[in-house]
């Protein structure tokens, strides 16, 4: 599985990994533009969304597990692994969500009192616009990154990788089991472990040198895993008469197991191009991958935009063939929202908010 070559000292590929995550978030949310029109444009428009919105599955998990690769190893003190995480999490997500109440909500009736207390209960109860999800979920991760770093750090290979084959049995199969069975434990753990278990294994992969062998097993895989997740979600879509977005779940056997081979093959192109480049990391790509989180945050915004016809015009993923507009709409959501997020983070105080 492992080659000898030195590990490279700096870490490209954890930008290339992030910057096709965030890109792939913008994908699967213009892709649903498609798939969730079901019967009522082509079946070929139809499926070319659905090729799109199977493939980008892998946008979530990834993220997750580039954080296990990037803090498991680290040793910092607890007192200052938080303050650091709060910063990055809890600035970001306060600023968020009052961007976007504001945004989406009329509150001129609002007195400012009343207004900023409905704000706050807002925030409180849960995500105020759905991608900010994310981030009440990566809090949670974080909140365990101290445990899951002891226990990394301490414990042999054998047991983390007991640690990975549990979570991908309780958090995949048997979640799968219970959906297809239709019974359900009383103390069910997946939902809990769902995302912790990315960490880890991210972490691990992360660890380890894939021969040429494997990745081009790996390659075949993720082919092979990403045509099963298209054409089951077209079976059960035409069975029901609508869309059946089961397999598109992040803890599926199929999104799990293509995250993985996509996660390797990312590392494995990171790596090739930090050793043909040098040792040089390429400008663009640092840049990219700094501004990815504020890319993810600000995109929504971006995306009203070509929806609504801000410009002028309207940009829909049906305006044209959405197996050319769907990754030609996300890449100049992607631009854009890039170029917002390198504005800010010239200004010394709204850095914070990216």
């Amino acid at each position: 599985m492992t080659d000898t070559r030195p590990a490279p000292r700096h870490l490209l590929w954890p930008d290339l990994v992030r910057i096709f995550a965030v890109y792939f978030v913008i994908v699967l949310h213009i892709s649903e533009g498609a798939t969730n029109h079901w019967g009522k444009i082509s079946l070929f428009d139809w499926m070319s969304g659905n090729v799109y919105n199977s493939f980008s599955r892998i946008c979530v998990p990834l993220l997750f597990m580039i954080t296990g690769s990037l803090l498991l190893g680290k040793r910092e003190e607890l007192p200052a692994f938080f303050i650091k995480r709060l910063r990055k999490i809890a600035i970001p997500l306060l600023a968020w969500s009052f961007i976007y109440l504001l945004w989406s909500n009329d509150y001129s009736s609002f007195t400012p009192v009343n207004a900023l207390k409905a704000m706050i209960l807002a925030i409180v109860r849960g995500p105020v616009y759905y991608h900010l999800w994310f981030l009440y979920a990566l809090a949670g991760v974080y909140l365990l990154i101290p445990i899951l770093r002891a226990f990394v750090q301490s414990a042999n290979e054998t047991l983390i990788w007991y640690l990975i084959v549990l979570w991908f049995i309780v958090g995949t199969l048997l979640a799968y089991a219970e959906e297809i069975t239709g019974f359900k434990l009383g103390a069910s753990l997946s939902s809990f472990i769902a995302y912790t278990g990315f960490v880890v294994a991210g972490y691990q992969l992360g660890r380890i040198r894939f021969t040429r062998r494997w990745i081009i097993a790996l390659s075949a895989g993720l082919i092979l895993l990403t045509s099963v997740t298209i054409y089951v979600t077209y079976a059960a879509t035409v069975s029901a008469g609508r869309l059946m977005g089961r397999y598109y779940a992040y803890n599926s056997i199929n999104v799990v197991l293509m995250s993985v081979c996509a996660y390797i093959l990312l590392k494995a192109v990171g790596e090739h191009l930090y050793y043909r480049s040098g040792g040089h990391s390429p400008r663009a790509f640092s840049l990219a991958s700094l501004a990815s989180f504020g890319i993810y945050l600000v995109h929504i915004i971006v995306l009203s935009w070509f929806l609504t016809g801000t410009f002028g015009f309207k940009l829909l993923p049906t305006s044209g063939p959405p197996i050319i507009m769907v990754p030609l709409l996300a890449l100049l959501v992607f631009l854009i929202s890039f170029g917002i997020v390198y504005v800010i983070q010239k200004i010394p105080v709204l850095r914070e908010i990216v």
